[in-house]
C-alpha cells in the first residue's frame, strides 16, 4: 500500500467526492423507489399478475438492486484501480502462476547447483614488478590467470566428486577476461616505481560449471620476507615417534608467521606447496641428525603481501643457533 499517496490532499478530495456522489445518487434512487412503491400501494396496482402487496415488495427489491448497480458503476467510472481489479483478475492469476513456477524452477536449480565464486570474491593474487616490458608483464599476468583458472577447475571438481559426476579436465578454460584490460595494466606497470599487488576477482556469482568472468584489483603492497630469510623454525628430534604431528605443527607455525608479518591468504596461498618427495627427503634428513635439530622454512624469493608462500624447508642441527640456521639454510639455497 502506498501510504505516501494518502498524504496528498487531492487523494482525499477525490475519495470524498466519490462517497458524496454515491450517497446522493443512492438517496435519490431510494426516494424515487419509495415514492413509487407508495403510489402503487395506494392505487392497488399489480405487476406481472402479483397482488398489490407483493408488487410493492418487488419494487423495493428492484430499487435496492438498482442502488447497488449504480454504486458499482460509479466506482468503476471514477476508479482505475477498481476497473483493473475486476477486469484483470484472471490475468493476475495467470501471472502469479507463471511467476510461482519460475521461482520453483530457480529454487530447484540453486538447490541442485553450488556457488563456486561469489561476486567480488578473490580467486588468486600476486605481485607485479614495476618497469617490466609490456609483453613480458602481460605474460606474467596470464600465468596468474592460469593459476586462478586451475583453482576454479579444482573447486568445480570438488563439487563433481560430491555429486559423483564426471570431473572437468584440468585444462578446461573457465575464466573469461578482457585482453584490453591486461594491456592497460601492463602499460600502467611500465610507469610504476614500486611493486604492486594484483588480485583476480569474480565479477559475478558463478555456479557449478559456470564460466567465470573476472575483474582485476591493483593494490599497494610491501615486502614481508626477503629472499633466503627465515620465515619460521620448529624444534625436532630424530627419535620422536610423532614426526607427522611435529610436521603439521611446523606447517601451522609457518602460516601463522606469514600472516603475522602481513601476508594475505586466499585459497590456501600460504600452504607452502611441499611435494611428497620433498617430505620424504626431510624425514631422511631428520633421521640423520646427531642430536636435536630444527625444521627451518626459508623464503626462496622476495615475498610481498600478495605473494604465494614460496619456501624451502631445511633440517638444521640445533647447535648452530638461530643465526646459524639462517646462514646455513641460505647457503644451501645458493
Amino acid at each position: 500500500m502506498d501510504y505516501a499517496a494518502l498524504r496528498d490532499p487531492w487523494v482525499w478530495t477525490r475519495i470524498g467526492s466519490i462517497y458524496l456522489l454515491v450517497a446522493v445518487v443512492a438517496g435519490v434512487i431510494a426516494y424515487i423507489g419509495n415514492d413509487l412503491g407508495k403510489k402503487i400501494g395506494k392505487k392497488k396496482r399489480s405487476i406481472f399478475g402479483l397482488r398489490p402487496k407483493h408488487t410493492s415488495n418487488l419494487i423495493t427489491a428492484l430499487v435496492g438492486s438498482l442502488i447497488a448497480i449504480v454504486t458499482l458503476t460509479l466506482v468503476l467510472i471514477f476508479s482505475q484501480e477498481a476497473r483493473y481489479l475486476l477486469g484483470g483478475i484472471d490475468r493476475l492469476r495467470g501471472q502469479m502462476k507463471y511467476l510461482t513456477e519460475e521461482v520453483n524452477q530457480l529454487t530447484q536449480q540453486i538447490y541442485h547447483s553450488r556457488v563456486v565464486w561469489g561476486t567480488g570474491q578473490p580467486i588468486a593474487q600476486g605481485p607485479l614488478q614495476p618497469g617490466v616490458p609490456s609483453p613480458e608483464q602481460k605474460a606474467r599476468i596470464l600465468r596468474q590467470l592460469q593459476a586462478a583458472n586451475l583453482i576454479t577447475v579444482r573447486r568445480n571438481n570438488d563439487i563433481a566428486r560430491e555429486k559423483r559426476e564426471e570431473m572437468l579436465d584440468p585444462e578446461t578454460q573457465l575464466l573469461e577476461w578482457s585482453d584490453s584490460e591486461l594491456d592497460r595494466i601492463a602499460e600502467q606497470m611500465m610507469t610504476e616505481t614500486k611493486v604492486v599487488g594484483i588480485r583476480v576477482l569474480a565479477a559475478r556469482n558463478c555456479l557449478y560449471k559456470d564460466k567465470v568472468p573476472i575483474s582485476f584489483e591493483l593494490l599497494p603492497v610491501s615486502i614481508v620476507f626477503h629472499a633466503n630469510e627465515v620465515v619460521a623454525s620448529h624444534d625436532v628430534k630424530k627419535d620422536n615417534p610423532e614426526l607427522l604431528r611435529e610436521w603439521l605443527e611446523f606447517v601451522a607455525e609457518v602460516k601463522e608467521s606469514a600472516l603475522r608479518k602481513g601476508m594475505y591468504e586466499i585459497n590456501d596461498s600460504l600452504g607452502g606447496g611441499l611435494t611428497s618427495a620433498e617430505f620424504d627427503r626431510l624425514i631422511e634428513d631428520i633421521k640423520r641428525l646427531q642430536g636435536p635439530g630444527k625444521l627451518v622454512a626459508v623464503a626462496t624469493t622476495d615475498l610481498y603481501q600478495t605473494s604465494t608462500l614460496q619456501i624451502r624447508v631445511e633440517v638444521v642441527p640445533d647447535r648452530v643457533g638461530r643465526r646459524g640456521h639462517h646462514e646455513m639454510a641460505a647457503r644451501r639455497g645458493r
